[in-house]
């Protein structure tokens, strides 16, 4: 076989034709993303742990619901907060991730662990788009989520 000649166990698959993908996210929610980040990683992370109350501010300041005596660990990954509701009384420990593509509820007095990861969205794996999908994740009361589980819709 002559060295420029396609090699047929090495050619790539034919090419589906895709349509454009759209971004599912409006300009707006792309600027409050973009602040939400900056006070993430400036104010948020470098509060003292004993600052329940200040992070709590934070959180309602960009949209979500937060009940009395919630504690939420500065270390504590919170992505799109106007999507997350929390309980009276819920701590969300060290190091966890709060992904809330679609909403995330979590009941009174529950208890998110250390490393944990609530992740409120996935991707239709059957559309050739691999469309988005925002779904929600409900968590009751009293309950506790162990050390590094992973929650998904």
């Amino acid at each position: 076989m002559n060295s420029h000649e396609p090699n047929p166990n090495t050619e790539a698959p034919p090419r589906v034709d895709e349509p454009p993908r759209k971004s599912p996210w409006s300009t707006k929610a792309k600027v409050l993303r973009l602040l939400w980040a900056v006070v993430e990683v400036t104010l948020w992370r470098y509060s003292p742990t004993p600052a329940w109350g200040f992070r709590r501010f934070l959180l309602r300041c960009f949209g979500a619901r937060v009940g009395r005596g919630v504690r939420v660990h500065p270390s504590v990954k919170v992505i799109i907060p106007w999507n997350i509701d929390l309980g009276q009384g819920v701590v969300v420990y060290e190091r966890a991730i709060l992904y809330a593509l679609g909403t995330i509820t979590v009941g009174e007095r529950s208890e998110i662990g250390p490393l944990a990861h609530i992740c409120a969205g996935t991707h239709d794996y059957t559309s050739p788009a691999f469309t988005l999908l925002r779904e929600p994740i409900s968590i009751g009361k009293d309950c506790l989520i162990g050390i590094a589980a992973f929650v998904a819709p």
